[in-house]
């Protein structure tokens, strides 16, 4: 066989193996994104956000429970966080609930921990 006749048959395996890496990378990011599971939107007031961005993952319990929604400023020096929750995790989380900056892992990422506080007391509202 000659070069000219293998080149379509590499070129076939270069557009097999883009695809499978396409198809890889959507399923790895869809179940990061967790983009189908239903969820409802809390917001809290911190004075210092300390480089939090959109996108970063909102913790409870050891547990990623959702994703920063929005970042906004509230008032004269204080930023309002709206974060997106997934539905499973509102039972757990009450009215006197704390949430705070931290860091996630080596590289540190920002991340909201949230503390669900009394379980007497009333569910947080959405």
């Amino acid at each position: 066989m000659t070069i000219k006749n293998n080149r379509p048959v590499i070129v076939g395996i270069f557009v097999l193996l883009g695809l499978a890496i396409l198809v890889i990378t959507i399923f790895t990011l869809g179940g990061q994104k967790k983009t189908f599971v239903k969820s409802f939107t809390i917001n809290a007031v911190f004075n210092d956000v300390a480089g939090l961005l959109k996108g970063s993952n909102i913790w409870f319990s050891g547990v990623k429970i959702g994703t920063v929604k929005k970042i906004s400023f509230y008032g004269s020096s204080q930023v309002l966080v709206s974060m997106s929750i997934e539905q499973e995790a509102e039972s757990h989380i009450h009215k006197d609930a704390m949430a705070k900056i931290g860091s996630d892992g080596l590289i540190g990422n920002k991340i909201v921990v949230i503390y669900g506080g009394d379980s007497t007391k009333p569910q947080v509202e959405k």
